[in-house]
């Protein structure tokens, strides 16, 4: 029988939480650089230009989803089929080679109309920055594209190394560019064209050198066929993330940009340390395990262990929040302490989104995925323009939440209709309540001082887990688990001491 599957082989819940915890290093890597920099960048740059800078950020994100052109997700989608084919070298290549077609395409367009862009983009000329944001964003492209092939191979360990290079040159290159020479935005972009440069080179050569290259049509147009659809869902994506701070930045100015800004990229830190590893493990996991008969009952209770992970996550990020900012930004950016708080329930969401997502990928649904997200995407376009120049960032936040929870609920009801998989709806309701409580708890005392505050919310928090815990949430098979990991850390501190 094929390796691809094999039936006495139980699904190994312990290897999906391996990969998940080696991509979370990686994904922390891959990005730690710009969160580490944050105290630089908000003692170096005025509020509007940390503005500018976070405007440029999210710019290069939506141009590597068009220039991508959904070659990473479908390299992962489909390498264990061609694996098992041993025509590996004909994917790879056809993969990249379409990639470097569209980050070619994209680039013209962006530096034949860099100057009406730059009006619409930052509320002003900017043109110059935006042709260097066109460039950092061919090589990351570049770079994410050849990074999949560590994915599609179960190689967490390899693109964690890659990531954890990238973090050390970013942060070298962006000290020395910010701190010693002065040269601000330019100096920062500069940095991450270097770097990501470098790395785009030297992967795709290292992949190429370890396959043989051979540019299929018929495989690059399975490529296609699965990959487009996918741009559809990622832009829809961006603009219900990502396309407030263009809205701001026309009715309310980059300073709201600054704010906004800073406050969501502390919420994104759980985006990369949590939802990101998990999507990055969560789908090649359950594409090599299609045909093991008790996958769904795994699935299902994958969704409760992400949930308990997500709801204790985002819960102490708001309860630390407030301690946060009092190191990482001075005074002038205090109001983005309430921009986490109202942006935690989205990170959430983002969790629950890409466990349903991954079903419709697991049914060749792709196109369908587009669609929904495409209806979010109007929904948050429409509640842009009616909040945002009433509330400001206020109604960014809003807008932002609804629209990611329309699109959430959507690939649920689907996901779940085209896998028949069955929730444990009694465990789930339990968490989600207890949840509710500590949040609730948060919000009255959170202009207490800082004793009260701390000790209440400290004291909720584990009188609830303590609860949970001596409830029936648990089975015994997990209490032990539990009780095996704690008895193993404290033998390690014996051997320690």
């Amino acid at each position: 029988m094929s390796h691809y599957y094999n039936r006495d082989k139980p699904l190994r819940l312990a290897l999906l939480g391996k990969n998940i915890g080696i991509y979370s290093f990686g994904n922390i890597a891959l990005r730690a650089a710009s969160f580490l920099l944050i105290p630089i960048y908000t003692r170096y740059l005025s509020v509007d230009n940390y503005g500018i800078l976070d405007i440029c950020i999210i710019t290069m994100q939506i141009l590597i989803v068009f220039m991508n052109l959904g070659m990473p997700q479908s390299l992962v989608r489909f390498y264990r089929e061609h694996e098992i084919e041993e025509k590996t070298g004909s994917l790879i290549t056809s993969s990249l080679t379409i990639n470097i077609i569209g980050c070619f395409l994209f680039s013209i367009v962006i530096l034949l109309l860099r100057h009406p862009l730059s009006q619409l983009i930052f509320g002003q000329d900017f043109s110059s920055i935006l042709v260097l944001v066109c460039f950092v964003s061919m090589v990351r492209s570049l770079t994410q594209s050849s990074l999949s092939y560590f994915r599609a191979k179960n190689q967490a360990f390899f693109y964690s190394a890659i990531a954890l290079a990238i973090m050390v040159g970013l942060l070298a290159l962006n000290i020395i560019f910010v701190i010693v020479l002065k040269k601000g935005i330019l100096g920062i972009l500069q940095s991450y064209l270097v770097v990501y440069g470098l790395a785009a080179v030297c992967v795709s050569a290292l992949i190429l050198l370890k396959t043989k290259p051979k540019i299929s049509l018929t495989v690059a147009l399975k490529l296609l066929v699965f990959g487009l659809p996918l741009i559809l869902s990622m832009s829809g994506w961006f603009i219900i993330q990502m396309s407030s701070r263009y809205f701001l930045a026309n009715f309310s100015g980059l300073t709201e940009v600054g704010i906004y800004g800073l406050g969501d990229r502390i919420v994104n830190i759980l985006q990369i340390v949590i939802v990101m590893p998990f999507q990055l493990a969560f789908g090649p996991f359950i594409f090599s395990q299609e045909k093991d008969p008790k996958l769904k009952s795994k699935i299902s209770s994958i969704l409760t262990y992400l949930l308990v992970l997500l709801f204790a996550s985002t819960w102490l990020t708001g309860f630390f929040a407030k301690l946060i900012f009092q190191i990482i930004a001075p005074p002038e950016y205090k109001q983005a302490h309430m921009v986490v708080l109202l942006m935690l329930p989205s990170i959430v969401a983002l969790g629950v989104y890409y466990w349903a997502a991954s079903l419709l990928h697991l049914v060749k649904k792709t196109l369908l995925i587009g669609v929904f997200i495409t209806s979010a995407a109007i929904l948050n376009i429409i509640l842009n323009l009616w909040l945002i120049p009433k509330y400001g960032w206020h109604g960014a936040a809003i807008s932002t939440n609804l629209s990611i929870f329309l699109a959430v609920a959507l690939h649920l009801i689907f996901g779940l209709k085209f896998n028949n998989v069955a929730l444990e709806n009694q465990r789930l309701f339990r968490l989600t309540f207890a949840f509710v409580v500590l949040c609730a708890i948060l919000i009255i005392f959170l202009r207490s001082n800082d004793l009260i505050y701390y000790g209440v919310n400290g004291c909720g928090f584990i009188l609830v887990t303590v609860l949970l815990y001596n409830s029936k949430f648990l089975n015994e098979k997990e209490k032990n688990l539990i009780k095996t990991a704690i008895s193993r850390l404290r033998k390690r501190e014996k051997i320690n001491h």
